[in-house]
């Protein structure tokens, strides 16, 4: 239990609490006992299994999800972001040791990715800004920081068009059928798209294709919030 950060079937705390207090007769268990109390390294282990071990297993499934996704699935935004904000919190309220396995894939996947940039197609630089964030969380991994110059790199020289791709990719969260309810993100997706097309001075055929959906989706917007103020307005009127 001690030397296993991540949960065992049927171990509790209390067990190990129990061991550096038993007051019985066996020479075999008050050597233990005596090893548990008096050893610097087990009080270490012990103290880490008070302090997280109850944490630890109420994050035991994130923890399995996560490392499920980045070993059976291909690396995508979405998981990038997942690792970004999951990873220090697993990290600091788990026991030493226990996202161990969810790192050791990480890192390998998202070097993988690193190293094959120029093989993809479709990249966004929201996805290769990610890449770069996950890497600096193994920045002291030997290779890692001339791979991440190398990233960087790939950034400068291909800006222009993952900044297409962002644009179309943020133009496919609106929707193509015009006859649904109107998205509830509206507002904050078109935000992020004005911000994103402030660097460009022309577009292309794709992109001004998927600008016309989301100008449809905006129009209506402001149609319904004319309604809503024509009818206040004639409320407040009698």
């Amino acid at each position: 239990m001690l030397l296993t950060p991540v949960p065992v079937k049927n171990s509790q705390a209390k067990d190990a609490t129990q061991a550096r207090k038993y007051n019985g007769d066996s020479l075999f268990l008050c050597s233990v006992r005596d090893l548990l109390v008096q050893n610097d390294g087990w009080n270490k282990l012990y103290e880490d299994l008070v302090l997280r071990g109850a944490s630890t297993i109420t994050m035991q499934a994130e923890l399995e999800d996560l490392l499920t996704q980045f070993r059976e699935k291909e690396v995508n935004l979405a998981m990038l972001q997942s690792i970004l904000c999951r990873l220090p919190v697993l990290k600091k309220q788990t026991r030493s040791g226990a996202t161990a396995s969810l790192e050791k894939v990480v890192y390998k996947k998202v070097v993988a990715v690193a190293n094959m940039l120029g093989q993809f197609e479709g990249l966004t630089t929201s996805f290769v800004t990610a890449i770069g964030k996950v890497l600096m969380m193994f920045k002291e991994t030997q290779g890692v920081l001339q791979l991440l110059g190398k990233v960087e790199q790939y950034k400068k020289q291909h800006g222009s068009e993952l900044a297409s791709e962002e644009v179309l990719a943020m133009l496919k969260s609106f929707p193509a059928d015009k006859d649904v309810d109107l998205p509830a993100d509206l507002e904050a997706s078109t935000q992020c798209l004005v911000v994103a097309l402030r660097q460009f001075e022309t577009v292309g055929l794709n992109v001004k294709r998927g600008l016309k959906v989301a100008l449809f989706w905006n129009f209506r917007m402001l149609n319904l919030k004319f309604e809503v103020w024509s009818r206040l307005g004639s409320q407040m009127g009698h």
